[in-house]
């Protein structure tokens, strides 16, 4: 009877001892000390390990009072459990202010990427093989204030055409007045083919390059006459055309025996050089200056009357360089002419 009362005693303390373990109303030894969790957090490029008895990732954070942002990132997710007795590892990735200008707009972006790629492919932009980055590359990595420039690369093929200016060709004609003009040939530009490589950045051309050239059309140069011949009309109102005008010294000769040499019995008198007989208008010259046959006009600068229309015929020892001799009828007219300035000028008929 003694034994059966002691193997009820003994299993009545099992059965509370059930109850309270299952009711988790007793702690064994040891068992304080569960709720301890080893936790390596990294924010950034800093790290730590700390112990916790935080449950959540969550939890952990809100307890060492680590701010999150709607754009950080945070590996595991908040409501993952943290192991005990197992090594806990949460990163933070702080998310970055860049700004990338692509495509004519400037985007601005909060990241947590890391790389230039990876913020791209983020934007779903999308670059070419001649696209370039700006003074970067795709594996450039994030900072924050970072500024990314996309420069859109295209190459194409352009053929101009272009006309080159043709040329004007002037020719004299001394039997023409100055102020008449003729078209001997009319002008037509040259027309030529070029072919370039162009490269183009962002919509402008950074570079053109001649890469072939091809002559359609010969340019054909313009010609025009001139004239070389002037008008003049004297003051008392006679008008020539002439070629040019000197300003030279006039002297005054007659076929007088003591002038000439000759009396009027001898076969040479009243003989111009040229063979031409003197009369009034025939005048002695330096044929160097003024060549024996040409016509001139004899016009007096200041008092006096013009000498007129004239043929170079003569020569004479004292004609020399810009000298001429008039030939007067008249002693006393010659000698009252003297020495006087005079303008010659070489006339030029238009129809000759």
């Amino acid at each position: 009877m003694l034994l059966n009362k002691k193997g009820r005693k003994i299993k009545s303390i099992l059965y509370i001892l059930v109850i309270l373990l299952s009711a988790g109303l007793l702690i064994l030894p040891g068992s304080a000390f569960n709720d301890e969790k080893t936790v390596t957090i990294t924010v950034g490029n800093t790290s730590k390990t700390l112990i916790t008895a935080a449950d959540t990732v969550g939890q952990f954070l809100e307890e060492q009072k680590i701010s999150v942002g709607p754009e950080d990132s945070v590996t595991p997710s908040f409501d993952y459990r943290l192991v005990d007795f197992e090594a806990n590892e949460i990163v933070v990735k702080k998310a970055v202010r860049v700004t990338v200008e692509c495509d004519g707009e400037k985007i601005p972006v909060l990241t947590t990427k890391g790389t230039i790629q990876e913020v791209l492919d983020q934007l779903s932009i999308v670059l070419s093989e001649k696209d370039r980055i700006v003074g970067m590359r795709g594996d450039t990595r994030l900072v924050d204030g970072l500024e990314i420039k996309i420069l859109r690369v295209s190459e194409m093929k352009s053929t101009e055409i272009e006309y080159i200016p043709y040329e004007t060709k002037l020719v004299e004609n001394n039997r023409m007045l100055a102020t008449d003009k003729k078209v001997l040939q009319e002008g037509r530009p040259g027309i030529i083919s070029n072919t370039y490589h162009i490269v183009m950045e962002n919509g402008n051309i950074a570079s053109k390059t001649l890469t072939y050239q091809k002559e359609i059309q010969k340019a054909v140069p313009r010609v025009e006459e001139y004239g070389t011949l002037l008008q003049y009309k004297t003051s008392t109102g006679e008008t020539f055309t002439y070629s040019k005008v000197y300003n030279m010294k006039a002297t005054a000769y007659t076929t007088a025996y003591e002038e000439c040499g000759k009396t009027s019995d001898h076969p040479a008198f009243g003989i111009t050089y040229s063979g031409v007989p003197v009369r009034r208008g025939v005048i002695a010259v330096d044929p160097s200056v003024i060549p024996l046959g040409t016509k001139v006009y004899v016009e007096t600068v200041g008092k006096g009357g013009n000498y007129g229309f004239s043929l170079a015929a003569d020569i004479g020892t004292g004609v020399k360089g810009y000298r001429i001799d008039l030939y007067m009828e008249d002693k006393t007219e010659a000698v009252r002419w003297g020495i006087r300035d005079v303008r010659v000028y070489i006339l030029q008929d238009p129809t000759e």
